[in-house]
C-alpha cells in the first residue's frame, strides 16, 4: 500500500507544471520581481531591467515580461525611460504598478501600465541626490504606498527610509523620512503593506554601514503617515525583504553574518515574537509565509539560487533546494511568490550566454511544493559513470550508475530533474 502511494505521488510530481527558464538578449537582463496575478498559475508578470534594447548604451530600461504557465514568453516590453524596475504589483483594473530607480535624474519612480504594458502615467519623487523605490502596494482607497531609500534629505550623503503615499494617479499625498539619529548610519525601506486595521506597515534596515551594524526596523503608520509605533530588532539583520503573515503579524528576513541569516517576527502592536537564526547562508533575499512556515529564496555561498522552507515557527530548515547550472558564474533569487501547486522565484543568472563577462539573463523557476523542478524535454545521452549526478528511474528509485541499463530515467542536477533516455 505504501509503495502504491509513493508511485502516485511521484507521477504527480513528474507531470506537475514546473519549469526552469532564462529570458533575455545580447545585453544584461535582470529579473527583480515576479507575481502571479490570477493566483492560479495561468500566467506570470516579471519586472526587471535590460540594456539589450538601448542602442549600445549600458544604461538599462525597465523590463516587463509576461510568461505562460509552462514558462513560454508571451510578451516583453521595455518602458520608454532609463531605469530599473524593482517591484511590480497588480491593480484592480488589470494593469500593473511598478517602482524602482529613474536613472535619468536618480529619482524614485512610480508608474502605471495597462495589461498590455502600455505606459499610462509616470511620476518621479526625490530631490538632488539618489532616491529609489524598493516596494509598492495598492491601498484600499485606490492609491499606492511606496517605500525605498533616499539621500536627498540627510544633507550628508547618508541614506534614509523613504515612504510615499499617492492617489490613484500617482499624485503625492504625503511622504515621510525615517533615519537613525547617528548621522553616519544608512537606513533603507524594503517592504510595505496595508494592515488589517487600515494603517500601514514599513519594514527596513536601520542604522548601519556594514552587515553587523544593521538592524531590522518595523514602523507602523496611520493613514495620514503619522508614526503609531517603531520597533528595532534586538539581533543585527541586513534586512532584504518582509511579508505580512496570516495572523496579521509581520516578518523580516536578511543576513546577520557570514553563514547564516535570521527571521524576525513582530505582532500588530510592535511586540517582537521571535528572532530565529538559520545557519545556511547570509544571502536570503525574499520571504513568504505558508501555514506558519516560511519559504525563502536568495543566493548561497556556492553562488547558487536556493529555495528553503522552514519548520512551523521558522526555527529550523525543513528542506533546501539549490538551482543553477555549474557553468554559470552565479545565480540569485530576488523574489518568491506562492502559485498553484508550488512556488515561483524570480532572479537572474550572471554571465549566461552573454557575449561579455558582465552580462546576464532573467532567471525564472517554477517549482512544485517541495521545491523540485521536472523538465519535460527528452534527450538521449551516454552515461559517464565518473560523473556525480544522481539518476532515478520512473518510480523515483535511485539507480546506481554502474547498474544503469538502457531506458527512460530522470537525471537530477541539484533540484532539477531532467528526463533522459539511456542508450
Amino acid at each position: 500500500m505504501k509503495k502504491s502511494f509513493f508511485i502516485i505521488i511521484w507521477f504527480t510530481l513528474i507531470f506537475s507544471q514546473t519549469f526552469e527558464r532564462w529570458y533575455g538578449h545580447d545585453g544584461d537582463d535582470k529579473g527583480y520581481f515576479a507575481i502571479d496575478p490570477t493566483g492560479e498559475g495561468k500566467y506570470f508578470i516579471v519586472a526587471g531591467a535590460t540594456n539589450s534594447f538601448t542602442s549600445g548604451q549600458i544604461t538599462p530600461k525597465p523590463y516587463l515580461l509576461k510568461i505562460d504557465s509552462l514558462g513560454n514568453l508571451l510578451k516583453e516590453e521595455t518602458l520608454p525611460f532609463f531605469g530599473e524596475a524593482y517591484c511590480v504589483n497588480k491593480c484592480q483594473d488589470g494593469g500593473y504598478i511598478l517602482t524602482g530607480k529613474y536613472i535619468e535624474n536618480f529619482d524614485l519612480f512610480l508608474c502605471k501600465v495597462d495589461a498590455n504594458f502600455r505606459l499610462q502615467w509616470l511620476r518621479t519623487y526625490g530631490y538632488q541626490y539618489e532616491d529609489w523605490g524598493e516596494y509598492v502596494c495598492p491601498t484600499a482607497d485606490g492609491g499606492y504606498l511606496v517605500t525605498g531609500s533616499t539621500r536627498s534629505y540627510s544633507g550628508n550623503y547618508i541614506y534614509d527610509i523613504y515612504v510615499i503615499k499617492t492617489d490613484s494617479l500617482g499624485n503625492r499625498q504625503w511622504e515621510r523620512i525615517f533615519g537613525h539619529p547617528q548621522p553616519s548610519y544608512d537606513d533603507h525601506g524594503k517592504y510595505c503593506c496595508e494592515t488589517n486595521d487600515n494603517n500601514f506597515l514599513i519594514i527596513g534596515n536601520y542604522g548601519g554601514s556594514a552587515v553587523s551594524d544593521f538592524y531590522a526596523i518595523f514602523i507602523k503608520l496611520d493613514n495620514n503617515g503619522n508614526p503609531v509605533w517603531q520597533r528595532v530588532s534586538n539581533s543585527p539583520q541586513l534586512t532584504k525583504s518582509g511579508t505580512k503573515t496570516a495572523d496579521n503579524c509581520f516578518v523580516s528576513v536578511g543576513g546577520r553574518a557570514a553563514g547564516y541569516f535570521n527571521i524576525i517576527k513582530v505582532d500588530n502592536n510592535g511586540n517582537i515574537l521571535f528572532e530565529n537564526n538559520i545557519f545556511y547562508t547570509s544571502g536570503a533575499h525574499a520571504i513568504i509565509e505558508e501555514d506558519n512556515r516560511f519559504v525563502i529564496t536568495g543566493s548561497n555561498s556556492n553562488l547558487d539560487l536556493f529555495i528553503l522552507k522552514t519548520n512551523e515557527g521558522g526555527s529550523q530548515i525543513s528542506w533546501v533546494r539549490e538551482y543553477g547550472p555549474t557553468n554559470f558564474d552565479f545565480h540569485q533569487g530576488n523574489s518568491i511568490t506562492k502559485t498553484k501547486s508550488g512556488y515561483l522565484v524570480c532572479g537572474y543568472s550572471w554571465n549566461y550566454n552573454g557575449p561579455a563577462p558582465d552580462t546576464g539573463d532573467v532567471y525564472l523557476i517554477r517549482s512544485d511544493t517541495f521545491g523540485l523542478v521536472f523538465l519535460k524535454e527528452k534527450s538521449k545521452i551516454k552515461v559517464n559513470r565518473q560523473e556525480k549526478e544522481t539518476i532515478y528511474n520512473i518510480f523515483g528509485q535511485k539507480v546506481e550508475s554502474k547498474k544503469v541499463k538502457k531506458g527512460v530515467y530522470y537525471l537530477r542536477e541539484k533540484a532539477i530533474f531532467k528526463k533522459v533516455i539511456i542508450f
